[in-house]
């Protein structure tokens, strides 16, 4: 994940530039992110209002 991660964060930061907006990541693997899905507001908060982009 290390590898997509830099390509995803470099990805962001041309868009970012590009359009004069601030792209802000938290890069989780699913398995992370299934487990502690219910348990922390932050990933309940992402279920609600996130946007998919790749999944």
């Amino acid at each position: 994940m290390k590898r997509s991660g830099c390509q995803i964060s470099r990805i962001a930061s041309r868009v970012g530039l590009k359009n004069d907006i601030e792209i802000s990541l938290l890069l989780r693997d699913r398995n992370t992110f299934e487990q502690n899905g219910e348990v922390l507001s932050l990933y309940r908060n992402i279920r609600r209002e996130g946007i998919t982009l790749y999944g």
